[in-house]
């Protein structure tokens, strides 16, 4: 189905209203009432003597609990037989994304690219395709320059932009002033380098003394982020007698 405003079905699709990849139209399967079964898309007739280095690129919408599974796949014989090169099944989140196939195995061959869709087990498995285009191999990458992994040569997006963030939680020490508090650093990277007000320098600390301490992750990219958590101290106790006169 042609279309720009989001699929009728809720918690699928598209979002309602936004925009597509190119701003434009794209075309999705319905799967209301239609399930296991396949939709296929083809190409006409590509001469890769056109480039240097082919790519087919391609955006794609697989939002939805029960998303089926969608194909690429590339026939060298006008379509009697297809070899699949790509393949990617499950919900995929609301966003759109753009993927990249190399096609430098087939130069010098004229060829055709199908894109086949078998939708899930219920209407939540409304899948999506837009901007589709033979191309130079473009160079994968965030295309975000607000995010940390930017990219500037990066001429299609491939969904790792990131923003730093790390999370600093603690656990109290069992008594008054006692040295067995403890303290952890959840990031939402890899490959970071921790340093802690208390001179550590690993995803968590233990050992420690009541007080609050502050952990600063850097990542390979250069971007750091900071958070503090306080290691608390309980109450001493007290205690009060009562002595009376025994008779």
């Amino acid at each position: 189905i042609r279309d720009n405003l989001g699929t009728p079905s809720t918690a699928t699709g598209p979002l309602n209203g936004a925009a597509s990849l190119d701003s434009s139209y794209y075309l999705y399967c319905e799967t209301s009432g239609q399930y296991g079964l396949v939709a296929n898309l083809h190409s006409s007739c590509v001469d890769m003597n056109s480039f240097i280095s082919p790519a087919f690129v391609f955006g794609y919408n697989m939002y939805g609990a029960t998303m089926g599974t969608l194909n690429v796949d590339v026939s060298i014989d006008n379509g009697a037989t297809w070899i699949n090169e790509w393949t990617l099944s499950g919900n995929q989140g609301q966003a759109w994304q753009e993927n990249a196939i190399s096609l430098d195995s087939y130069a010098g061959q004229i060829l055709r690219v199908r894109m086949s869709y078998t939708s899930g087990t219920s209407f939540t498995g409304d899948c999506a395709i837009d901007n589709l285009r033979f191309m130079e191999s473009p160079i994968a990458g965030c295309m975000d320059s607000l995010a940390c992994n930017y990219n500037l040569n990066a001429t299609v997006s491939d969904g790792s932009c990131y923003n730093l963030t790390v999370s600093a939680s603690a656990t109290d020490v069992l008594c008054y002033n006692d040295s067995n508090g403890t303290a952890s650093a959840s990031v939402n990277a890899s490959n970071v380098t921790y340093a802690w007000s208390n001179g550590n320098s690993t995803a968590s600390i233990s050992g420690v003394l009541p007080g609050t301490y502050t952990v600063t992750v850097v990542d390979t990219f250069g971007c750091t982020a900071s958070d503090s958590a306080i290691v608390g101290n309980p109450s001493t106790m007290t205690a009060s007698f009562a002595i009376g006169n025994q008779s």
